[in-house]
This record gives C-alpha cells, sequence and structure tokens, in this order.
C-alpha cells in the first residue's frame, strides 16, 4: 500500500525538478541566445530596409530615422551579447559570432550611424560598412560574402 505512494510522490517530485531545471536553463542560456541572434536579424533587416537611405543623400528627415533605428538596434546588440552566459561555449556551437566579431559590427553600425552622406564617397563607406556588419554578424553565406568582397 505504501510503495504506489511512495512510488507516486516521487515521480512527481522527479517530474517537478526536471521542470524547474528545464525553466531554469531556458531562461539563463536559451533565451538569451535567441534575443541575440532575433537582434541580429533586426539589424540584418534595417540594413536591407534602410539601405537606399545610409548609401545616398536623400531626405534628412529619412537619414534621422534610419540612424536612429541602427543605433538603437546597435545598443541592444551589446546588451544582448553580455547577457549570455557561457558565450564563448556558444560561439564554438556555432550559434553566435565571436565577442570580437560583435564588437566590431557594433563599431561599423554606430559608424552608419554617425555619417549621413554629404557625398558619394560617404555613400561608398557606409555600403562597405553595411557589407562588412553582414559578414561579421553571419547574415550571408559564404557565396554571397565572396561577391560583396569583390565588389
Amino acid at each position: 500500500m505504501i510503495e504506489p505512494l511512495l512510488t507516486a510522490i516521487l515521480t512527481v517530485l522527479i517530474g517537478v525538478v526536471i521542470y524547474v531545471l528545464g525553466q531554469i536553463a531556458s531562461k539563463f542560456f536559451i533565451e538569451p541566445v535567441h534575443e541575440l541572434s532575433q537582434t541580429i536579424g533586426r539589424i540584418g533587416d534595417s540594413l536591407i530596409f534602410y539601405a537606399n537611405v545610409y548609401t545616398n543623400k536623400v531626405d534628412p528627415k529619412k537619414h534621422k530615422e534610419a540612424n536612429e533605428i541602427l543605433r538603437q538596434q546597435t545598443s541592444m546588440l551589446k546588451a544582448r551579447a553580455q547577457m549570455v552566459r557561457w558565450y564563448s561555449l556558444f560561439h564554438r556551437l556555432g550559434f553566435i559570432p565571436s565577442k570580437e566579431d560583435i564588437a566590431a559590427a557594433h563599431f561599423e553600425l554606430i559608424g552608419i550611424s554617425n555619417l549621413t552622406p554629404r557625398d558619394s564617397s560617404d555613400c561608398v563607406t557606409n555600403l562597405k560598412r553595411s557589407n562588412k556588419v553582414k559578414i561579421l554578424l553571419r547574415l550571408i553565406d559564404k557565396a554571397e560574402q565572396s561577391n560583396l568582397l569583390t565588389e
């Protein structure tokens, strides 16, 4: 009579422990990596969406909008990268770019945000920076990388 009751209690306790450990793993390890990946995706989207703005001389309001969004996303990139525990493990597993690549991408994105094109050389500079960010954050595959590097 007591043995089935103890088995049931033990089963429930093991289930609760496994659930709690799963939640801890999710909140502390999986979600930060996922949020960093989402932020990288948003940056990729903005680089494509605003390419006509940061690589051309257009309406200053458009530049301000693009610059603010890129700067906000750049801030989030650094913040989200800092939240990832065991960063080097997730990088070695191929889930996220290296911290060095995140820092370099941050630098280039701030450069794009700071430079409102005044002439064609500024447009080219921003295009090169954008291409570098795409490579650093692994937003493009190897074939596209070789195409960008030859441009």
